[in-house]
């Protein structure tokens, strides 16, 4: 499942785009203030994180390839 946090600070424009795309999408109101920006080292945006077994193991891919690779593993 793929779910996207949203750290725009133009709430309107973030809601007219989240409302038409496939996954989930929240906004966080803290913006690049938020704790999940620290929480996840989040240093530049967009970010990636694959989240296995309810954060057991947390991937970070660097660039698409890695993404489709580390995907591969976990789904066999």
């Amino acid at each position: 499942e793929i779910y996207q946090v949203s750290f725009d600070s133009a709430y309107n424009r973030w809601q007219t785009v989240a409302d038409n795309l496939p996954w989930i999408s929240v906004n966080d109101a803290d913006n690049v203030y938020s704790t999940l920006v620290t929480l996840y080292d989040v240093q530049s945006l967009p970010t990636c994180y694959v989240i296995v077994n309810n954060g057991e193991q947390i991937l970070r891919p660097v660039d698409v390839d890695d993404l489709k690779q580390k995907l591969t593993q976990i789904m066999g």
